[in-house]
Formats: C-alpha cells, sequence, structure tokens
C-alpha cells in the first residue's frame, strides 16, 4: 500500500512538473532574430491632454529660469512623476502645446522626435544656442491580475516592450496564462483590446509586443488555477501520509528485531 502511494506521488509530481514548466517558458523555440524578421517598434503619436515636458537649456541663466522655472533649480533632487505632471506642459484640444517665450506649437500627431526638432526650431528664432530636450512626462502603463506587483508604472524611455514592464511588475505569477495576455490600448476610434501569446517566439515581432502610453496589461489566471491548487494540497496531504505510514514501518520494523 505504501509502495503505490509512493508511485502514485510521483507521477503525479512528474506530469504536473514537466506539463507547468512547458507552460512557464516564454519564447519557446525562439531562434536569433534575422534581418528579415525585425521587431516592429510602436511609434507613439502625441495627442490631446498629452503632458510633454520641455526644457530649454542655454548659456542664459535668464533665459533658462524664464522658461524651465522650478525644474533647472530643483531637477537633481526633485525629478520625480509628480513634478514631471505638474511642471510640464498640456496639449490642450486644439493640439497646441503653449510655451513660454515661443508661444503656441502645433504638435498634435507628431512624434515626440519630431515635437522636439519644431520646438528646437522655434527656439531658434527667439533664443541663442538654445538646446531642446522633449518628452512624454505621463508616459505610464497599468499592469494588473495575475503578476507578483500589479500595479501603474511610469517609463522613462520612449520604446518599452511587455517583457520589460514584466520585469518591472516582478513577473508573471505561477498560476499566469502566458498564452493569452490581454493589452487594452486607447485608439482615436474607441477602446481597443489586443491578445499575446508570450510563450510564442513570434510574440516578439507582433503588434503588441510595443506598449504604448496608457496601456493596461492584463494577466488572465489560467482556467485550472483552481484545480491545481487542490492537487497542490492533497499532493502535499499525500506526501505527509505517506511520509507518516513510511515511517511507522520503519518503527514497527525496528521493534520486531
Amino acid at each position: 500500500m505504501t509502495n503505490r502511494l509512493l508511485i502514485l506521488v510521483l507521477l503525479l509530481s512528474i506530469f504536473t512538473s514537466c506539463r507547468q514548466n512547458k507552460e512557464l517558458i516564454y519564447l519557446q523555440g525562439i531562434d536569433p532574430i534575422t534581418k528579415g524578421n525585425q521587431l516592429k517598434e510602436k511609434i507613439y503619436k502625441i495627442r490631446e491632454n498629452d503632458i510633454l515636458s520641455v526644457q530649454i537649456l542655454s548659456m542664459s541663466k535668464d533665459i533658462m529660469e524664464v522658461f524651465n522655472g522650478v525644474i533647472t533649480q530643483s531637477v537633481q533632487n526633485n525629478y520625480n512623476d509628480a513634478s514631471l505632471y505638474f511642471q510640464g506642459y498640456s496639449v490642450n484640444d486644439s493640439g497646441f502645446v503653449k510655451l513660454p517665450i515661443i508661444g503656441n506649437v502645433s504638435v498634435k500627431d507628431l512624434t515626440v522626435k519630431e515635437a522636439e526638432n519644431l520646438i528646437q526650431k522655434k527656439a531658434d528664432e527667439f533664443i541663442k544656442d538654445a538646446t531642446v530636450m522633449v518628452r512624454l512626462a505621463d508616459f505610464k502603463i497599468t499592469v494588473l491580475g495575475e503578476v507578483k506587483m500589479p500595479g501603474t508604472y511610469y517609463i522613462y524611455n520612449n520604446q518599452e516592450n511587455i517583457f520589460e514592464l514584466l520585469g518591472k511588475a516582478g513577473d508573471i505569477t505561477d498560476y499566469g496564462n502566458r498564452k493569452n495576455v490581454m493589452i487594452v490600448r486607447q485608439t482615436k476610434d474607441g477602446t481597443a483590446t489586443f491578445r499575446i501569446d508570450l510563450t510564442d517566439k513570434n510574440s516578439v515581432i507582433s503588434d503588441s509586443y510595443y506598449l504604448l502610453p496608457n496601456d493596461i496589461v492584463y494577466v488572465e489566471p489560467r482556467k485550472n488555477k483552481s484545480i491545481k491548487l487542490i492537487t497542490s494540497d492533497y499532493s502535499l496531504i499525500i506526501t505527509t501520509l505517506v511520509s507518516t505510514l513510511t515511517s511507522l514501518v520503519l518503527i514497527v520494523s525496528l521493534l520486531k528485531l
């Protein structure tokens, strides 16, 4: 009886381990990316109500203080999400951003780099030796569901892929469905949803690989999560019983000697 229980527990453990291990592996069977199989970067276009962080560097201290205000004086110590948001420049409903000295600049439907180049040209008309730096101050992504640290994450570069985001969130839990991760995205036509299989090697060239500002990433639990939890509990109970029975058999055998 004891031997049968041991074999049952061993087989159950091996089967569960092999199946679970396969479901946890990302990018299965991936090969080196070839020239004809390039990653598809998502280029974000500026929209109404976006917040832009615009800085102008100049040899003139007065110009920098007029344009950048508190940012130039405290950037080293207080460069955080709140300061970027409240000291940034909002894109109005008409697609313009109003900047000191320069005035209104139309940035809607431009990339961040294109907006930077345009503002640079405008700045050159008013400011000598100006250097313009522009970036999104409200580039944030929310991740929910079966990840270790769900929440909203601010992004400090122009591109963020889904693996980088999951790394910030502590990775998907063992109970998360890596084969059907959902991305919710606001578009000009309304809310759109995308699905991506992170175990598939081709996910790195899918349209959902690179994330955009205000995306929501939701990792669903696997359908058999509750079964796995129950199985895990029963496996622990059976293992404990087998261990106890084995100890009792050993004690009885020793007493008979």
